[in-house]
């Protein structure tokens, strides 16, 4: 069949309205698939801080946990610090002084808890035996055993 000028036109147009509209689907369907590809990479960060928090929902719980252990061990050491401040001011007296000397293990412990501190006029080795528990227990038995001291 032969097409007449006005057939010719009409096809032209419909081939460039489909040429239009493919056109624009086109863009419709690359606009989509950024949307999509942002979509993806946002569900990819929440699962990501979604896991993050699964995580450390456990990790909080055992913290509050382990803070409560620890309030609870503090009340008790307070207690336990009381009475044996209060035992160490007995025991530290001056008319219990021989019962330090008959104890050197409680001597050196009373130093190691800060009880025991060098006076001023010490020298440095009398200084030097409040370091450490071992140091001052070593000195009490050198002082003990009245050995002389080098």
């Amino acid at each position: 069949m032969a097409k007449g000028k006005y057939g010719a036109r009409a096809e032209a147009r419909s081939f460039e309205n489909l040429e239009a509209e493919v056109a624009e689907l086109k863009a419709t369907l690359k606009k989509a698939k950024a949307d999509l590809s942002d979509s993806r990479s946002e569900v990819i960060r929440l699962t990501a801080i979604e896991a993050v928090f699964d995580g450390t929902k456990d990790v909080i719980a055992e913290l509050d946990s382990v803070k409560r252990k620890l309030s609870e061990i503090d009340g008790r050491n307070f207690v336990l610090k009381v009475r044996l401040d209060r035992w160490a001011e007995a025991i530290m007296k001056d008319s219990n002084r021989e019962f330090l000397r008959l104890s050197p293990n409680l001597w050196a412990d009373f130093v190691e808890l800060g009880y025991f501190v060098p006076v001023k006029g010490d020298n440095r080795n009398m200084r030097r035996a409040y370091n450490s528990k071992g140091k001052f227990q070593k000195a009490a038995n050198i002082g003990r055993d009245a050995k002389l001291v080098g």
